[in-house]
């Protein structure tokens, strides 16, 4: 499998492209994890339920994100009190924000996955399998609109690209 497409720019060319998307995902990303006012900003609290290892973990880390970056939420991930890799992460990643790392009480409403909601909070449960349960988690929906075009005019696999993007985020060494 070829990650980029044979017709696309020179390496150089095609390395600066990725570079500049990356930077224009990190920074959306920034924005939205580190709101001004976190009382104040719409949450996504994620409760992973930990029966894996780091993989699934992150995984699950990673549909969490897709769907606060599609409803335009800042995404709160609920530690598990069951699992040691919560210890584990919390040594070796950066946490996901600086300013809103907690839900700080607010009430909130669980998420099934298929419609957008006004509610300031919203849970969602992750499970497994959710292909096909959320129009918010399909291949296709994935990608951001803003930057859809230019990966798939890079990619022969935009998603995976995406992915990437994604887990290298998430997965920011600590300092």
């Amino acid at each position: 499998m070829h990650l980029f497409k044979n017709d696309s720019p020179s390496y150089n060319e095609r390395d600066h492209k990725v570079q500049q998307l990356k930077l224009l995902i990190d920074s959306k990303i920034t924005r939205l994890q580190n709101p001004i006012n976190c009382s104040s900003a719409k949450k996504f609290v994620c409760n992973v339920d930990y029966k894996g290892g780091l993989g699934y973990i992150f995984q699950h880390y990673s549909y969490c994100f897709i769907a606060a970056l599609r409803l335009n939420r800042t995404l709160i991930f609920t530690p598990s009190t069951q699992s040691f890799l919560t210890f584990y992460i919390k040594i070796f990643f950066r946490p996901l924000s600086h300013t809103c790392v907690d839900s700080d009480g607010d009430n909130s409403t669980t998420w099934d996955g298929m419609e957008v909601t006004i509610d300031k909070t919203v849970d969602y449960q992750v499970i497994d399998f959710w292909f096909g349960r959320s129009k918010y988690l399909t291949l296709h929906a994935w990608i951001p609109t803003q930057i859809s075009t230019e990966l798939t005019s890079l990619s022969t696999q935009p998603f995976v690209l995406f992915m990437g993007f994604l887990l290298q985020y998430l997965m920011r060494p600590s300092e």
